[in-house]
């Protein structure tokens, strides 16, 4: 059964490869958890014996940090200058997968900007796509005609 002072070592190990000016280097950690012989040695070691330990520090640092960053990206869209909400505003479509293809942000196809043919194409392009729209479209016509 390893002595308690070893299993605090190897505590402010994890702790410190995991947070703060030491992240990421095991050499470091390990001097500054206390293992003064061998710390390039030490920290391998440390860094495979704990590597499950240090994985779930690193999950729970980089949770708590995405709702700092969420926070900060959210008041970016509300800052004064224009370009900084644009970056921010790009960012959050970036990071949730939206492009162009996919919000459709050219301005030269817009409903506004097709002709007649072009524009009853794309209506039949999506009733397609979508579940029960072209029953609705049918619908609201003969609707239209009536009246």
């Amino acid at each position: 059964m390893p002595k308690k002072a070893d299993t605090e070592k190897e505590a402010k190990f994890i702790e410190a490869y995991t947070s703060g000016n030491t992240t990421g280097n095991a050499k470091q950690s390990a001097i500054k958890a206390g293992y003064k012989k061998s710390p390039k040695q030490w920290g391998n070691y440390l860094k495979d014996k704990f590597k499950d330990e240090i994985r779930k520090a690193h999950e729970s640092n980089l949770a708590e940090a995405s709702g700092v960053a969420i926070n900060e990206l959210t008041s970016l869209l509300k800052d004064e200058s224009s370009r900084i909400r644009l970056d921010a505003c790009k960012h959050v479509l970036d990071v949730n997968n939206f492009t162009s293809q996919t919000i459709n942000l050219n301005v030269e196809k817009s409903p506004e900007n097709l002709d007649r043919d072009a524009l009853i194409d794309k209506i039949t392009s999506l009733a397609e796509k979508v579940p029960h729209l072209k029953d609705k479209i049918l619908q609201n016509s003969k609707q239209d005609t009536k009246h």
